[in-house]
């Protein structure tokens, strides 16, 4: 049995119990596997009959399939222009789409092209842009979420949601000139603050609550290259870390929680609502 990524195949949910016979399935990859269980493996939905159709977005496959686990999924999110990317299902509802991830050095606001670093929280290079690739799948508004650590640990030192807020479009509208992101010690600060969520904790805030300060600093000015930065409740730009949930660059200080990290990973991700 063979099959081709040109063939015209339908996708069907992969079982959840693999078979433990040699039984050759389609993957809509366009790879034949040895069985269903393989195909899982390897992220590939089975194909069985009709046009094999890729998904915009992760959200729209968890959507079809809510089993659908984390892991690198191809998605189109135009027509023609295919991608692989990290999907996170799990954390706060699943659905996340990786839209930046970089290492040694936090991202800034500013739009950029695909990179083989959005299939994984350990990038092997320094990647400053937030991918623009999913401009045409959100709406004036979606979630964001913000998320890093060393690389030597498994787990992350900071993850933060928000809901329902305009960033994404505002982040990739061009250079790091062009975004203005909550800028200038509240004057580009926009009421109502978002609902937001520290997902290590499980602490939330309500749409409509201030940061500490009053407002959310995320950088200087609009072209301050050298800030991008949130926290849950405090101010942002010069911010008090001790809360643990800082994440980006200040002054071109790096932060991931309560301080610097010597070897880490910062990642944006993004989710339609």
């Amino acid at each position: 049995m063979g099959c081709g990524a040109g063939d015209a195949f339908a996708c069907s949910p992969v079982p959840d119990v693999c078979p433990d016979i040699e039984a050759p399935v389609c993957g809509c990859d366009g790879v034949t596997y040895g069985n269903d269980c393989l195909a899982r493996a390897n992220r590939a939905s089975i194909a069985t009959g009709g046009p094999c159709e890729t998904r915009r977005s992760c959200r729209a496959i968890q959507r079809d399939d809510p089993s659908a686990p984390t892991g690198v999924y191809r998605i189109e999110p135009e027509p023609g222009r295919a991608f692989d990317v990290l999907c996170d299902m799990e954390t706060d509802g699943g659905g996340w789409t990786m839209v930046a991830s970089t290492r040694r050095v936090p991202p800034d606001d500013a739009r950029g092209g695909y990179h083989p670093g959005l299939t994984s929280t350990r990038p092997d290079a320094v990647v400053e842009t937030i991918w623009d690739g999913m401009r045409a799948v959100v709406g004036p508004e979606s979630d964001v979420r913000f998320t890093c650590g060393e690389l030597a640990r498994r787990d992350e030192l900071v993850d933060l949601s928000f809901y329902r807020v305009g960033w994404y479009l505002e982040w990739t509208t061009g250079t790091d000139a062009d975004s203005c992101f909550s800028e200038g010690n509240g004057r580009g600060y926009e009421r109502p603050a978002p609902a937001r969520r520290d997902n290590l904790t499980g602490r939330t805030v309500r749409r409509g609550t201030d940061w500490a300060a009053g407002f959310l600093e995320g950088e200087d000015s609009c072209d301050s290259p050298d800030d991008f930065t949130v926290d849950l409740i405090d101010r942002g730009m010069d911010s008090n870390q001790m809360d643990g949930t800082d994440w980006g660059r200040d002054d071109n200080q790096a932060k991931c929680g309560r301080g610097a990290l010597r070897d880490g990973a910062w990642h944006v991700w993004v989710r339609e609502i």
